[in-house]
């Protein structure tokens, strides 16, 4: 229902039909509405539409201005919509306007909540593989994970996955800068940027259960896969992590990947650990690698241990997921643990220097190496020097401990 005015031209000719209108007080239900069905957006959670305002141009391109209203929140617009045969072609130009829209219902997750922004758009696609758009604009108000984010300025140029612009969040818990492009491919992601953060409050922001802040510059350049032409590296300065007991500093941090041959190399520099992560893997790949070791060796650190040998109880090893990556070495020194400590907000020890020499094989499943850990101290348990020695015996992951002028005061 609603009132119309205006013109409607060659209504026998849809090929050349015209339309100026001007609407008042239009209600449609959404479920009525010749809208394509798109499994990323829940339409019909906008139930009642109210349209106030003008539309006017041809069947394939129309122009919008005015706002609507429905249950998920508001909308004003002042855009021009060209629309091909498929609608993940539609090109648009022009202003948007969301007042404490639901975000997290229209596009079925839950973990957003409410909107309000003001941007231009330009450009044409939905969907971030086939979008190539300029946007540009303020969110002055953004829930995710419950926590409503204030003040973020976004100019960015969105091209076949690509994303290259500048962000600036100036909230209380939130203080970003940043800059450059990322690219989200199949093929190739590319992670090119600079982002200065004053403060990071992860506790605040619903993004860990305890208070923890981060500040720091952080410099990526990476290309994944690595190819032997190309380093990747990310570098951090004056990076600051608190709690609110204590505080880790350090000057830099600098990590540099590359490849040879069917190797790859990753070194980590810093004043506070130096390691050289260097075999036959990909990064995208490790994480799983490791992931599949523990679930074949140890899987009680992986959950229950008898719901997932139950869950593969027909699988043989190569049968539970395919991983690309063969072997690791990993080697060298962590200087402290304060680091760790901040982060858990306990003391968990105290330690000298830890060197670390370990090779993980995923293809035969096996881990062998040693851990040396100087001066450690836990309770009343001290040790001058513990080494830990890992193998992989008869299918089974051992860890031998020797310790050497070791002593326990008031031992329970």
């Amino acid at each position: 229902s609603g009132q119309l005015s205006g013109r409607i031209l060659n209504l026998n000719q849809p090929n050349q039909l015209a339309f100026d209108l001007q609407i008042q007080e239009l209600m449609a239900e959404v479920n009525q509405l010749p809208i394509p069905p798109m499994d990323a957006l829940a339409i019909d959670s906008l139930k009642t539409l109210y349209f106030n305002g003008r539309i006017s141009g041809q069947l394939n391109q129309v122009a919008l201005d005015g706002a609507i209203a429905s249950d998920l929140g508001k909308a004003d617009f002042n855009i021009e919509v060209f629309i091909p045969d498929s609608i993940e072609n539609i090109a648009y130009e022009g202003n948007i306007e969301l007042a404490q829209f639901d975000l997290g219902t229209f596009l079925k997750n839950e973990d957003l909540d409410k909107i309000s922004l003001k941007t231009n758009i330009k450009g044409k696609g939905i969907s971030l593989e086939k979008m190539n758009s300029n946007i540009k604009g303020s969110i002055t108000d953004f829930s995710y994970l419950n926590y409503a984010y204030q003040q973020i300025n976004i100019d960015a140029v969105i091209n076949d996955s690509n994303i290259d612009g500048k962000i600036e969040i100036n909230d209380e818990n939130i203080k970003l800068n940043y800059e450059g492009k990322i690219k989200l491919d199949a093929e190739e992601s590319v992670f090119d940027f600079r982002a200065q953060i004053d403060t990071l409050n992860l506790n605040a922001l619903g993004l860990y259960k305890d208070s923890l802040t981060f500040s720091g510059l952080i410099q990526s350049k990476v290309y994944l896969p690595l190819s032997p032409n190309r380093k990747g590296n990310i570098q951090v300065f004056d990076f600051v992590m608190s709690n609110p007991k204590e505080s880790f500093k350090a000057d830099t941090l600098l990590v540099e990947a590359f490849k040879n041959q069917d190797s790859t190399f990753i070194d980590i520099r810093s004043d506070f650990m130096n390691f050289d992560i260097d075999g036959s893997y990909t990064i995208r790949d490790l994480p799983f690698a490791f992931i599949k070791l523990a679930k074949e060796k140890v899987p009680w650190l992986m959950g229950d241990e008898n719901e997932y040998e139950s869950e593969n109880e027909d699988k043989s090893e190569n049968d539970l997921e395919p991983t690309s990556s063969e072997s690791v070495d990993i080697v060298g020194t962590l200087k402290t643990i304060k680091p760790v400590e901040v982060f858990m907000q306990n003391q968990l020890v105290q330690v000298g220097f830890i060197n670390i020499d370990t090779r993980f094989d995923f293809i035969e499943n096996q881990v062998n190496g040693t851990i040396q850990v100087d001066s450690f101290f836990y309770n009343n348990a001290f040790s001058e020097q513990l080494r830990f020695k890992l193998l992989t015996e008869n299918e089974e992951l051992k860890l031998l401990i020797d310790g050497s002028n070791s002593r326990m005061n008031d031992f329970e």
